[in-house]
């Protein structure tokens, strides 16, 4: 879903900045948190006389019994039968399986027993282009396989999933058409274009309900606040997308009275060709039940991949800072510059490096640098991330209104773990149900430490319809320094 970067859609997965380190949120990346998953889309057929035993092991493979599939093909293999085609076979199998590096291996041995099968080469060349992510490299593999195996069902759903993990619609469609053209029961290839169609055409319509409320007497940060909005987005090509967004926000303050409430309307814009580059805009007033005048939000982001392992953002953003009453009533407002780079080499793991720096409209300025490092232990149906992150902000002049270290440093160490489970669904385009953990310990200046737990709930209702659970908590050891609390329900809807 685009327009995500401009807060169009979605909420982060993390509690927002303030008293704690905006830049401490990673962005998740399209098409670079990888690997794409990787499943089993034949279509089973009847079994030729003398194959039994090689049907039986692809038709369990098929019904994702991988285990005795496995076993069968060794066996197979033990007796000489077809090494090559079986060789080829079990590497896929491993590959479902979510285990790359024994797939690659396999892959490997199966080019140096063949140093003359051109197919075998270049379906090695592009599973390993897959399995970590790379798009360019893995199109020019998928078409090298394609040219030598016209019509494989294997090559033409990867490259689909490719197109597919690009927002790279129109791709996506016509492949998935061709590989339907050639397997009429395809229902993987069929459900990919349905989705494609959607996002390519469809109109999505994104509602939320937010719930926030934070403490911190230290930390001046006592906010409390209700949203509820909704987006609507419509392409104008498959490549540029407009939408509109109202926003409403009540907020509740220690004496306040009437409760104060904000609306804020915005017009968006994206124009979309990854991995080369990307480019949204938002505009927007924020009408305040307590204002004499309409504020201006706005923002323009930048994002590119100039290299398959390297993904590059620019933000700037003018805006509202919210942090407590004292912040909202003065009406203080900033203009922001954020910069983010990702490097992943390989599927195994991946580093972050932000920064940040902000102009407040009273004359402070805030800085912030985030550097992360993530590694990943295993992959769907459950994946498992362990994260280590620094996180360092910090003001050029104290303010009595809010919270103005000089330099405010904290280490987070901990853990990411998202369960799918539908694993027959485990593909770019299928509808799915995912539970998502996440828990890190936070060491902040002078001995101080803090804690943060998130769990979130997904689930695709059909082709048109998505929802989403979540509650995230930040909380300091030490009473009353700084605790924050969200709870978030949202409806993507496709019409």
């Amino acid at each position: 879903m685009v327009l995500d970067e401009m807060g169009f859609v979605s909420p982060p997965s993390s509690i927002p900045g303030g008293p704690v380190p905006s830049a401490g949120l990673s962005l998740e990346v399209p098409g670079v948190m990888g690997p794409y998953s990787v499943e089993p889309h034949a279509v089973p057929v009847m079994a030729p006389a003398g194959d039994d035993a090689l049907w039986r092991a692809r038709r369990l493979s098929w019904r994702r019994q991988f285990r005795p599939a496995l076993a069968l093909y060794d066996s197979l293999l033990a007796a000489g039968d077809e090494p090559l085609s079986l060789l080829r076979e079990k590497a896929r199998v491993l590959g479902w399986m979510g285990r790359y590096g024994d797939a690659l291996k396999c892959y490997g041995e199966t080019v140096r027993r063949y140093p003359d099968s051109a197919a075998a080469a270049a379906e090695a060349d592009a599973k390993a282009a897959l399995y970590d992510g790379r798009y360019r490299e893995g199109v020019r593999a998928y078409r090298r396989w394609l040219d030598l195996e016209p019509g494989s069902p294997e090559a033409l759903f990867d490259l689909t999933q490719l197109h597919y993990g690009q927002q790279r619609w129109t791709d996506a469609i016509a492949l998935s058409g061709h590989l339907l053209k050639e397997i009429s029961g395809h229902d993987a290839a069929r459900q990919v274009r349905r989705k494609a169609l959607f996002h390519a055409e469809g109109t999505p319509l994104y509602s939320e309900a937010v719930f926030f409320h934070s403490e911190g007497g230290t930390r001046q940060a006592e906010l409390e606040y209700l949203s509820i909005a909704s987006s609507v987005a419509r392409p104008l090509n498959p490549k540029l997308m407009a939408a509109i967004k109202v926003d409403t926000r009540f907020y509740r303050f220690s004496g306040s009275n009437p409760d104060p409430m904000a609306i804020t309307t915005s017009a968006a814009f994206t124009y979309r060709r990854m991995p080369d580059a990307a480019v949204e805009g938002f505009i927007g007033s924020t009408m305040k039940s307590n204002g004499p005048y309409n504020t201006v939000t706005g923002g323009l982001g930048v994002q590119s991949s100039p290299l398959d392992d390297l993904h590059l953002l620019f933000r700037y953003r003018h805006g509202d800072v919210v942090e407590n009453a004292a912040t909202f009533l003065d009406c203080l407002s900033e203009n922001s510059l954020r910069f983010q780079t990702v490097y992943r080499p390989s599927r195994k793991w991946q580093a972050d490096l932000e920064g940040f720096r902000s102009w407040y409209s009273d004359g402070n300025v805030r800085t912030d640098y985030g550097v992360e490092l993530r590694s990943h232990l295993s992959y769907e149906p459950t994946r498992l991330t362990l994260f280590w992150r620094w996180d360092s902000f910090g003001y050029n002049q104290e303010q009595p209104d809010y919270f103005t270290p000089g330099t405010f440093n904290v280490h987070h160490a901990g853990v990411d773990a998202i369960h799918y489970f539908k694993g027959d669904a485990l593909y770019g385009g299928g509808n799915n149900t995912s539970i998502r953990m996440r828990g890190s310990l936070n060491f902040e200046p002078s001995g101080g430490r803090s804690k943060s737990v998130l769990a979130e709930f997904r689930h695709d209702w059909n082709d048109r319809l998505s929802s989403s659970l979540l509650y995230d908590r930040t909380w300091n050891d030490e009473s009353g320094v700084y605790s924050a609390d969200r709870m978030a329900a949202s409806l993507l809807w496709y019409f």
